[in-house]
């Protein structure tokens, strides 16, 4: 399964998180909607995969919490 494929550290989700919220705010001062909603959409993505490994890994939160 294809979920079953991802990380169980917390490293790389806090990496995308962190991605996200400098896209984000990148995209506000440089005025442009596009970069803000791609800002967002990695936030949303880190939350989400983050959610899914911890559903995936029988409810265990990845190391580093």
């Amino acid at each position: 399964m294809l979920a079953l494929a991802l990380p169980d550290s917390l490293g790389p989700y806090a990496v995308l998180l962190a991605i996200g919220f400098g896209v984000g705010w990148y995209g506000h001062g440089a005025k442009s909607n596009w970069l803000i909603a791609f800002g967002i959409c990695l936030i949303l993505a880190a939350i989400g995969l983050l959610q899914l490994a911890i559903h995936t890994h029988n409810g265990r939160a990845p190391t580093g919490f």
